[in-house]
């Protein structure tokens, strides 16, 4: 029968920055809500053993590290999937719904990394392929080390990550560290290796585990196996940061926070602890037996006659008291007259209570919070104004560190289509890709003033409309917004033109069909090539992108006849001018004869087949209606035999 054991997994190693890694790893338990040994140490620190052995088991309820990071990333910007945007179609495998990055978790995971890098100041997330597969790994930056580039001390040039791994010679778990070095210029090239954590060498370095760990061993040089396409090393990790101090880690940040949740947690105990002596009163008595008493030394313990207390003190006699009861003494030394002495809680609970709440107010207010939003964490008020001043708190403290998370994410985006490519053949775009996020929504007055600055701006040249569409949504290139904005008013004009989706889908097919017998024409002649741009515009008024845009007939030579070169055309009048745009030529005859013939079917509404005579053909009104006549208004085409 096989015998099971429990895995013993071997004491954590110091890291090479112990303090700053040690106070992170403190964070993340706070911030996990399981931090009971943190405090337990916080309080033997600060509190006499003998006082804190009376205060029971401590109180970690009432966490403001906790309180503050939720409020600042709830919703947060990852509560909604951000949009993702690549202008090349090959990028859709990876960005759109249901892709490599959905498939590896990210847009989850995303909501877990933005509350730990508020939290802890840093983040790490791990990239790796496996079975075809993006691998997302989300790590604390107590179990990393990193070493700054030179040139640019706020970015590494080498990770460490601690982690354990199974020994298969003793059969057990070892702390290795994994090292991601991606060189420098004077010669230090790109390498990942396999460390022991708690074992050195004979030169005092770490001892090299790559051979056992690594197919083939450290792989150094051409050998590392994380670039891009143009043969660049990168580390697969994305580091997300709080802050942009200029320094490597950001552990400092949100420090006092951190200290002001232990001591908060402290006063809490003891705020706890004196409810509890609150409840009732310590009794003294002096020469009386009393009946039915228990003997107990004070720690608890039942005492023993025979073996003592072992020098812990005189025993001490209580009687449990049931209310309405009367309980007989005896005197116990005759002619000494007895006493009973109540002594009162000596703890006031109310400003005891007031003090902590008081240190929480100020606590929050210290962070930054403004006084009405620190009122709706202390008070939880149901006015307007408490909930829209922490609104737009948030708001401004979401869009401050928006950068930061952008450039990560994009980083994040662009490492993972590298190794995917690498990995697994795939042709994703290794630059060039955008996001945007959804903010949380402004309150309706401050929606209005927004319009109006907006509108205000436009109007007097300030600002363009494409300046105002990427300001309300972030990370959209000049491009992307112009595309939005051509499509809106092409989608404006369609709900204008009161055309019904099924004649819409008609048209766009017949003149579809029509474009596609025009372009498996020879274009030897103008009158085809106008044709065919007449329908081409056609498409796009209606909202098709499948066709390509009309030429531009500004830059096109005239057609040569067999005479010889065109001669220019002689000077005219306004009013030859005018006879001359309303000739039209043969083709483009045929195609407003099909547009007739689509409006008396039923397939295209008379409106669009007005609009498209007097848009496409630049006919007046008057000209375009009596062209289509009594078409459209009742009258229907006799039935071919």
């Amino acid at each position: 029968m096989p015998t099971y054991h429990a895995t013993i997994y071997p004491p954590r190693p110091m890291m090479p920055d112990q303090d700053r890694a040690e106070h992170q790893r403190a964070r993340a338990a706070i911030l996990d809500e399981d931090f009971d040994q943190v405090l337990d140490h916080w309080l033997r620190d600060y509190v006499q053993p003998e006082i804190l052995d009376t205060w029971g088991q401590p109180d970690t309820a009432n966490n403001p590290l906790v309180s503050y990071v939720s409020q600042l990333t709830t919703p947060g910007r990852y509560s909604r999937r951000p949009i993702l945007h690549h202008a090349s179609a090959d990028a859709s495998g990876l960005l759109a719904p249901g892709g490599a990055l959905d498939a590896a978790g990210w847009s989850t995971k995303a909501q877990t990394y933005e509350r730990k890098t508020i939290g802890l100041g840093d983040y790490l997330v791990g990239l790796d392929v496996l079975d075809g597969g993006l691998v997302l790994s989300l790590v604390d930056p107590c179990d990393v080390y990193l070493e700054a580039d030179p040139r640019r001390p706020d970015r590494a040039r080498a990770l460490w990550h601690l982690r354990l791994r199974w020994d298969q010679v003793r059969g057990r778990y070892r702390w290795t560290f994994t090292i991601y070095d991606i060189g420098d210029d004077s010669g230090r090239p790109p390498s990942l290796r396999v460390v022991s954590a708690t074992e050195r060498d004979d030169e005092g370095g770490y001892r090299d585990l790559s051979d056992a760990y690594l197919d083939g061993g450290a792989l150094v040089g051409e050998l590392y196996p994380y670039r891009f396409e143009d043969g660049r090393a990168f580390l697969p990790w994305t580091h997300y940061r709080s802050a942009d101090t200029g320094k490597l880690w950001h552990w400092s940040e949100l420090r006092g926070l951190h200290r002001g949740t232990l001591h908060t947690c402290t006063y809490s105990t003891y705020t706890g602890r004196a409810a509890l002596d609150a409840t009732g009163s310590h009794v003294l008595t002096w020469n009386l037996q009393l009946p039915g008493a228990d003997v107990r030394p004070a720690s608890g313990q039942a005492y023993d006659e025979a073996a003592g207390f072992g020098g812990m003190g005189a025993p001490v006699e209580s009687v449990p008291i049931t209310p309405g009861a009367i309980s007989a003494c005896q005197v116990v030394e005759p002619g000494v007259q007895p006493g009973v002495s109540v002594v009162g809680p000596g703890i006031n609970l109310a400003p005891l209570h007031a003090f902590t709440r008081g240190y929480i107010h100020d606590l929050m207010l210290n962070r930054g919070l403004g006084q009405a939003s620190v009122e709706k964490v202390s008070a939880n008020p149901a006015s307007g104004a408490a909930l829209h001043i922490s609104d737009r708190q948030r708001r401004e403290y979401q869009e401050r560190v928006e950068p930061l998370f952008r450039a990560a994410d994009l980083e994040l985006i662009t490492k993972a289509a590298a190794m995917l490519n690498r990995a697994t053949g795939t042709r994703y775009p290794e630059s060039g890709y955008s996001i945007v996020y959804h903010r949380p929504p402004r309150s309706p007055g401050e929606e209005k003033d927004a319009r109006e600055r907006d509108a205000w701006l436009v109007e007097n040249g300030y600002r363009s409309r494409v300046d105002v569409y990427r300001a309300r949504y972030p990370g959209l290139s000049t491009d992307d917004a112009v595309a939005d904005l051509r499509r809106i008013r092409r989608d404006e004009a369609l709900v204008a033109s009161g055309e019904i989706d099924d004649d819409r889908d008609a048209a766009l097919e017949e003149l579809q069909a029509a474009a596609e017998a025009l372009r498996s024409m020879p274009m030897e002649h103008e009158e085809s090539t106008d044709a065919l741009a007449s329908v081409e515009a056609a498409l796009a008024a209606l909202g098709d992108t499948s066709s390509p845009p009309p030429p531009d007939d500004s830059n096109r030579p005239k057609a040569y006849t067999e005479e010889g070169p065109p001669e220019s055309a002689p000077d005219l009048d306004p009013g030859a001018e005018q006879v001359a745009a309303l000739a039209l030529n043969g083709a483009q005859v045929t195609a407003a004869q099909g547009i007739v013939e689509a409006t008396a079917t039923g397939r295209l509404p008379r409106s669009s087949a007005l609009a498209m005579l007097t848009a496409f053909f630049a006919m007046p009104e008057d000209q375009a209606d009596a062209v289509l006549g009594p078409v459209g208004e009742g009258f229907k085409p006799e039935p071919q035999d």
